[in-house]
């Protein structure tokens, strides 16, 4: 069975949630700590060299880390994934802007105002 290491507070863990319930797959949920640094201890960290969650356990042993990646397995030979490969990209397009679009909301980085001129209107 799947097993997913995440924190219920994070999007990013939650939108992997979210396709494991919408593909109706059987998995366990391990609630990870990051605020007293379960990511940092040996054991994490072999399973994700870079400390982050969600982690994906396919199989005693073989981890998938990163959200979008762990999306993209999970949707191969379902519905949520096209065969074309078009659609295919297009897909993997919105992954990209989504996790852009979060970042940036997550960053102290104001977003600019429509009234702004640019550099080059003078």
């Amino acid at each position: 069975m799947l097993r997913v290491y995440g924190t219920s507070a994070s999007g990013n863990c939650h939108k992997v949630r979210m396709t494991l319930e919408a593909l109706a797959r059987p998995y366990t949920w391990t609630e990870i700590d990051i605020l007293r640094g379960t990511t940092r201890t040996p054991e994490f960290l072999a399973m994700n060299p870079n400390g982050k969650v969600p982690v994906l356990e396919i199989e005693p042993g073989t981890y998938l880390p990163e959200s979008n990646a762990i999306l993209w397995y999970l949707a191969e030979g379902t519905p949520l994934l096209p065969s074309d490969p078009l659609q295919r990209a297009r897909v993997l397009q919105w992954l990209s802007h989504i996790s852009r679009w979060r970042a940036f909301c997550a960053s102290s980085t104001p977003i600019p105002s429509h009234s702004a001129r640019s550099p080059t209107a003078r």
